[in-house]
């Protein structure tokens, strides 16, 4: 029995042993799954607080679980104190941002804080705090596009251990930068769009900085250039410098030479002049980036001797926009790692050189609106493999050189011709481009047909552009063209049947061709996504099909001067969704033979100078919130149907044109009375001259029973003068009796005070006898 007892006593001590080092041993991993100070905790959720949060992304900040482990939120496992705030972790979804009436003094709790990164939050137009510097612990900081204005607060210039500091995008404005010289450990500084206007002295607050390294100041308000940097080592440390956007004026000179170790230069958007110097450039050995367009350059040196690197890094060079003339520089092909090349809008001559074969990294190649003239051979493109984007447009060159056996080294997706006389063959080395996706050969002087295979190898083409040249033949049955495409064959003399799109396309002009037939492949309900079709000037002879009431999202039609017969449909007002008809032009010198055809009012007419007799002109009409308001509302500017040959009536509905600032019904053959109403009251009576039957205003011609109008007019007149004597005699007995009383009260000073002494007894009298009465009426 004792032996039972204490087996029994020791099972009981065992397991109480064990229950306690269980909860000894929860309870301490529970605390340190609690890392989070109950002070930073509570800090952190009146931040939380303190936003707006409308799609819920703080919901992970709860208070059951360690604040450590929150989004956003980081602690350290020596200190366990919160030392990183990351609000940038919350853009996830597109437009997820929080809002804020202010920055919360609980910001300023975290005095642990090492990173703070105010990404995705927007503040109303507010100051930065000067209590940011007292996060003096903090390494990073990041305020950029957060809704900052105003000054920037010196305080900062106490956050000694600051590393990375971003201000960009805000409404922010500094009168100098003296603060930024304590910043000893600087090595990242991104101030773009901060008005440095008046810091005149910006270069040599910054250039104190030792360990520097990366630095923008686009749009920044700077005129003075970085010239003289010899004082600092700021020139040696320096590998991503950003001017973008600013007024620096002058020349580049030599002073680019100082930057030993730049890896990126953008000094593009400025007002730099003079010759860009290769020998500035030619110490640059490792330099990757650089941005010069939007300048005024006028020459690129082309002394290749001066070149002193065995190799260059630079990898994207953009010259363009500039007003560099003469010949391209030959020493560009020894920038064998280019792969972007941007010398566009420039007064380049001559040829190009054929070093530009050796540029074997080459993606994008962008030559456009320059005077380049001559033959493009082989040679030029030899080595070219890497090549994705060709834009050689609006220069004069040819590929007379190239072999119709030619084929290219390269798959391009972007290729623009425009403008270079390549015809009249139709180019053949397109042949094995099958990525293609821009293609622009227009006014190219082509006068050929359009191969078969061409047809095989566009189902990726975007934008297709083959217009203003003398390409004939006709187009097969249906075309292979890539989704939401853009289809321009204008000005050509293409004939037969309109090919049919394989798919959806958005914009397509056959315009100025010979085409016969095939309007019924467009003007109908399944061309769902299109908004621009043109078929004027071809010879077209069908009727218009009634389903060009269902088209969805025509924004402009025309189909002006074709042989189009019978009636246009008349939809009754419906149409299906139209977006905004701008234009839908249906004039045409065929339609004098049809005196009578009624005007549609699914679309919106601009006649101007064609003759054509329609009687009754009907106005397109939209189902807006239930009602037939009209699609002409949207017209923003000018409806001119003047000089035609309209007869019959102005429609009531024509005061729906709310918005336009130009108006003209003038010389037509129009009657009847002119509506009155919203923006037609403030035409003057020019835009109806020439239509002798108008009648009513602005015009001077009365209309029938406008003279019993007038008389009776006459008559409400004289009701009126009658009333207007009533309320006269009114106001003035009113006045005159007002006046009696108080002037007598002016006349002695005895006479008011007596007069106010009677007016108080009067109402005590009366407050007393209800009083009485109603304390009477209680008691009974």
């Amino acid at each position: 029995m004792e032996r039972f007892e204490f087996s029994l006593l020791l099972v009981f001590t065992l397991s109480f042993y064990w229950l306690r080092v269980e909860s000894e041993g929860g309870f301490s991993i529970r605390k340190v799954n609690q890392r989070c100070s109950a002070e930073e905790r509570d800090a952190l959720l009146d931040v939380k607080q303190s936003l707006s949060d409308p799609h819920l992304l703080l919901s992970t900040w709860d208070t059951d679980k360690d604040c450590c482990i929150w989004k956003g939120v980081s602690c350290s496992n020596k200190i366990n104190h919160v030392i990183k705030l990351d609000f940038s972790t919350f853009s996830d979804i597109e437009g997820d941002v929080f809002y804020a009436a202010s920055l919360h003094p609980s910001f300023f709790r975290l005095r642990h804080l090492q990173y703070l990164c105010l990404g995705n939050i927007l503040f109303n137009q507010i100051r930065i705090p000067h209590s940011i510097g007292s996060l003096n612990n903090l390494s990073h900081l990041d305020l950029s596009s957060s809704g900052f204005v105003g000054e920037i607060p010196p305080q900062i210039g106490n956050l000694t251990k600051l590393r990375y500091l971003d201000l960009s995008y805000n409404s922010l404005v500094a009168y100098n930068l003296l603060w930024i010289s304590h910043l000893f450990s600087l090595q990242f500084i991104d101030m773009s769009n901060v008005n440095l206007t008046f810091a005149t002295n910006w270069l040599h607050e910054i250039s104190a900085l030792p360990a520097l390294s990366t630095l923008y100041l686009s749009s920044c308000n700077l005129k003075t250039p970085p010239n003289l940097l010899s004082y600092s080592n700021f020139s040696s440390t320096i590998k991503t410098f950003d001017l973008y956007n600013n007024h620096l004026n002058g020349s580049l000179s030599n002073w680019l030479g100082q930057f030993k170790r730049i890896k990126a230069l953008y000094l593009d958007s400025n007002f730099l002049t003079g010759p860009i110097s290769l020998a500035s450039l030619s110490l640059l050995c490792d330099l990757y980036f650089l941005g010069l367009s939007d300048n005024n350059f006028t020459k690129l040196s082309d002394d290749g001797n001066a070149l002193k690197c065995k190799e260059y890094k630079l990898t994207n060079l953009d010259i363009s926009n500039n007003q560099l003339c003469g010949s391209m520089p030959e020493w560009v092909g020894n920038m064998t790692n280019l792969s972007w090349l941007y010398l566009r809008n420039n007064q380049f001559n001559g040829l190009i050189p054929q070093s530009l074969g050796q540029l074997t990294n080459l993606v994008f190649l962008d030559l456009h609106s320059n005077n380049l003239h001559g033959s493009l051979s082989e040679i030029h493109f030899a080595n070219l493999s890497q090549l994705k984007s060709i834009n050689l447009s609006g220069n004069q060159l040819n590929f007379n050189m190239v072999s119709p056996n030619w084929t290219p080294p390269f798959q391009i997706n972007f290729l623009d011709l425009s403008s270079c006389p390549i015809g009249p063959q139709f180019p053949l080395w397109l042949q094995n481009q099958k990525l293609l996706s821009f293609l622009d050969l227009s006014n190219c002087g082509i006068s050929d047909i359009i191969p078969s295979w061409f047809w095989n190898i566009s189902s990726q083409i975007e934008y297709l552009n083959m217009s203003q040249n003398a390409i004939r033949g006709e187009l097969p049955m249906s075309l292979n063209i890539a989704l939401e495409a853009t289809i321009d064959l204008n000005s050509n003399q293409l004939e037969g049947r309109l090919p049919r799109p394989m798919n959806f396309v958005q914009s397509v002009s056959f315009s100025n061709n010979k085409f016969t037939s095939g309007i019924e492949l467009y003007l109908n309900g399944n061309m769902s996504l299109l908004e621009v079709l043109d078929l004027s000037q071809n010879h077209l002879s069908s009727e218009i099909p009634n389903s060009i009431c269902q088209m969805p999202s025509i924004i402009l039609l025309d189909l002006s001067h074709n042989n189009l017969s019978e009636e246009i449909p008349n939809c009754n007002g419906n149409v299906s969704s139209y977006k905004m008809l701008r234009f839908a032009f249906l004039f045409s010198a065929d339609l004098m033979s049809y005196p009578r055809i009624p005007v549609p009012d699914s679309v919106m007419i601009d006649i101007k100078g064609t003759p054509c007799w329609i009687d009754e002109p009907e106005f397109v009409k939209k189902p807006i919130h239930g009602t037939n308001t009209g699609v002409m509302q949207s017209l923003e500017e000018s409806l001119d149907l003047s000089r035609n040959h309209f007869s019959g009536g102005i429609p009531e509905s024509i005061v729906m044109l709310s918005a336009l600032s130009y108006f003209n019904l003038s010389y037509n053959q129009l009657s009847g009375r002119i509506p009155t109403g919203t923006q037609l009251d403030t035409f003057n009576e020019s835009i109806y001259y020439g239509n002798p039957k108008l009648c009513g205003k602005p015009l001077h011609n009365t209309c029938e029973g406008d003279e019993h109008k007038i008389h009776g007019e006459g008559d409400n007149s004289q009701d009126d003068d009658d009333d207007f004597g009533l309320f006269l005699s009114m106001g003035l007995g009113f006045a005159v009796g007002l006046w009696i009383v108080l002037g007598t009260l002016f006349l002695k000073r005895s006479w008011p005070t007596s007069y106010f002494e009677f007016l108080d007894r009067m109402i005590n009298n009366i407050y007393e006898f209800v009083n009485v009465k109603v304390n009477q009426w209680f008691n009974q």
